[in-house]
């Protein structure tokens, strides 16, 4: 039954315009990345800086999530709360399907559909780097050699545990309030939140806390390749222990605590799964 409703909820999502829109513009936005690497890299020194250096890519992908803040908001709407925005709610609750699958598909759904996102992003940053020898609108001296580890180990890094953030954030505010509009409202906070965490080291706070403060890693990041000569910029890949390794811990821990919650908590969108039938609504 898992696996049906799994390949419901991802044919359900592919279905939506939202959807399609989502990937136009994650195409748009990682062919950007490659195409303008002083916009992604303005803080960066150095002019030997390469468009596809390991540090451009991993900083690509931080500022990929985004846009993927705001299109998490959307799938989950479109995922765990469809069934009151459609007043079918009473009907889902009629059916053989286990509370346990029904939450778990909808989680997966979410977690899978920004995943996709965010590989369709990926492999545009990817294959734009061969646009280099066939049009002149990337300067081929901006590239470097085609490293596609320099893509796979960042977007394993970064992606997992801000996927399950992005997928366990939103979830709980849906389950919490029921209500579409604050789900997008809080989207909208969470952007502003990962705008204004650079202002925590303006505050002069420990080291650890500027690591800590960005779920999505890039405070983090910075911290450890502040000092990295241009050649490790472009060349050295992403470090695994550091502030980047704290920050992952971290935050992995608390989305899964978070999912955790909601899946327990949470039934079928409803607080402990008490609902009240609507006579009128099974009538029709």
């Amino acid at each position: 039954m898992l696996k049906r409703l799994l390949d419901f909820e991802l044919r359900y999502q592919s279905r939506q315009i939202g959807f399609w829109v989502v990937m136009i513009v994650m195409v748009l936005f990682g062919g950007a990345t490659v195409m303008f690497p002083e916009v992604f890299g303005s803080n960066m020194s150095g002019s030997r800086i390469k468009a596809n250096g390991s540090q451009m890519v991993a900083r690509g992908i931080v500022a990929a999530f985004m846009p993927i803040i705001f299109f998490g908001g959307i799938f989950t709407v479109t995922g765990i709360l469809r069934d009151k925005t459609s007043n079918m709610l009473e009907i889902v609750h009629a059916t053989p399907v286990t509370t346990r699958d029904m939450t778990l598909a909808r989680m997966i759904g979410i977690f899978g559909t920004i995943t996709l996102a965010l590989f369709v992003f990926l492999l545009t940053q990817f294959l734009t780097q061969f646009a280099a020898g066939f049009t002149s609108i990337i300067d081929a001296e901006t590239l470097g050699p085609i490293r596609p580890l320099y893509y796979l180990q960042p977007f394993l890094v970064f992606s997992v545990v801000n996927i399950l953030f992005v997928t366990a954030f939103f979830t709980l505010i849906a389950g919490l309030t029921q209500n579409r509009v604050l789900v997008l409202v809080s989207a909208i906070g969470l952007f502003f939140w990962s705008l204004m965490v650079g202002m925590v080291a303006e505050l002069d706070a420990p080291k650890w806390v500027e690591a800590l403060v960005d779920p999505f890693g890039s405070m983090a990041y910075e911290l450890d390749t502040n000092f990295w000569s241009t050649d490790e910029r472009n060349t050295r890949l992403l470090p695994l222990t550091g502030y980047v390794g704290l920050n992952r811990l971290f935050w992995g821990a608390v989305s899964l605590a978070t999912l955790g919650l909601v899946f327990g908590r949470f039934k079928r969108g409803l607080v402990t799964g008490k609902t009240k039938l609507n006579p009128k609504a099974l009538m029709a």
